[in-house]
């Protein structure tokens, strides 16, 4: 059908959602309609890149602060190595409470740590 022939265009994209009830929670949702729940995850071009610090460094006991470090830097590293991967970072927090997003100074104070 239409949809079907169209589903890569104009945009392909990999969705990560994720959300808090009795724990933590991130899903992965693919262009085939496929999820999976991850400890951890990352998207785009730049991925692999993240993926190998994030891999090497996550620790499921790590702190909040401690984890929206190193997803910082993870992207940072994929933004030098992958030119695609864009031009800025975006730090939002999520919590029963509602969410935080980090305004640009206090991204560079993260990965200035």
């Amino acid at each position: 059908n239409l949809l079907q022939n169209y589903k890569f265009f104009p945009f392909y994209v990999q969705l990560l959602i994720g959300g808090t009830s009795e724990q933590n929670e991130i899903y992965s949702l693919d262009a085939f309609g496929g999820s999976t729940r991850e400890k951890m995850a990352a998207t785009g071009s730049g991925s692999p890149i993240a993926y190998g610090l994030l891999e090497s460094e996550f620790d499921e006991d790590s702190t909040v602060e401690d984890t929206i470090q190193l997803a910082a830097r993870a992207v940072s590293i994929a933004m030098k190595r992958d030119s695609a991967t864009g031009e800025g970072i975006e730090i939002v927090t999520l919590t029963k409470n509602g969410y935080k997003r980090y305004s640009k100074d206090e991204v560079q104070k993260i990965l200035m740590k």
